[in-house]
């Protein structure tokens, strides 16, 4: 809301609603009267709508004040002299700003426990780090979330710093059992949440737009494996035709084998089977 204070060299009685006329970016709006009669100051407001913009700040035209069907007169009955109140150039400290910010790109990284870079694969204890920028300075208050994909499960991270600033940054702490390939941890558009209480706003107090830029698969090299040693190991391994000393000692010299085995149980989540020859 503007408001505006119209001094005159008396006391004034006003009737009807007159009005100042503001520039606010290229367009003239019209503070109307809203008290002040029987005094020397009239006070007018006009409240800003949703879409202006006015980075120079607010300016006043020579001559604003209009009657607009109303009448300002001293109490003899003469009319106040309206031309004579002087301009209000643009004036930054009152600049106009109702655009919503929005966040324009996410950085997906990996950072150790004590959130110095790490690159590779990421442990138990270790962090993801997401950064969300924006054109705006943005301020935050509570503790927003991000979800973030980690193997196909959701994860969440949580705002830990950047209020004040046009970036800010989320965190998650890799737990055990979390397992990602290279490339495998994604951020959807709809991602961030502000619980109640919370918000995320420019300094100007126009809430940010909840849609992040999304990260897809294989934008990041981050990589995850907090799943520890293998709960499966091998119980036995045989050569189709072992010519050793025993059936059992792998010496053979047969070139052409099948190789066979058994698990000690079935393989969990996130294990595989691999097999190399030296």
């Amino acid at each position: 809301e503007v408001t505006v204070t119209v001094a005159f060299s008396e006391n004034v009685i006003v009737t009807g609603v007159p009005q100042v006329a503001l520039t606010i970016g290229a367009a003239t709006v019209q503070a109307n009267y809203v008290s002040g009669s029987g005094s020397s100051s009239l006070l007018f407001k006009y409240t800003i709508v949703a879409g202006s913009t006015d980075a120079n700040g607010i300016a006043i035209p020579a001559s604003a004040l209009t009657l607009n069907s109303g009448t300002i007169k001293d109490s003899a009955g003469n009319n106040a002299t309206l031309t004579g109140l002087l301009a209000v150039s643009d004036n930054s400290a009152y600049g106009v700003d109702t655009t919503a910010p929005s966040f324009t790109t996410t950085v997906v990284a990996g950072v150790d426990s004590l959130n110095a870079a790490k690159s590779g694969t990421l442990q138990v204890g270790d962090k993801i780090k997401v950064t969300l920028s924006s054109v705006d300075a943005l301020s935050v208050s509570g503790v927003p979330t991000l979800a973030i994909d980690v193997g196909g499960v959701t994860k969440q991270a949580a705002y830990s710093s950047g209020s004040g600033t046009t970036s800010l940054v989320f965190y998650y702490t890799v737990s055990q059992g979390d397992l990602d390939s290279a490339g495998g941890i994604t951020v959807a558009t709809n991602a961030i949440t502000i619980p109640a209480g919370a918000f995320i706003t420019d300094l100007a107090g126009n809430a940010v737009a909840t849609t992040v830029a999304a990260v897809v698969a294989g934008v990041n090299t981050i990589a995850v494996d907090a799943v520890g040693a293998p709960s499966t190991s091998i119980a036995a391994l045989t050569l189709s035709a072992d010519t050793g000393t025993s059936s059992t000692d792998f010496v053979t010299k047969t070139a052409a084998q099948a190789i066979s085995g058994t698990l000690s149980a079935g393989l969990v989540s996130g294990e595989t089977v691999k097999i190399s020859f030296d």
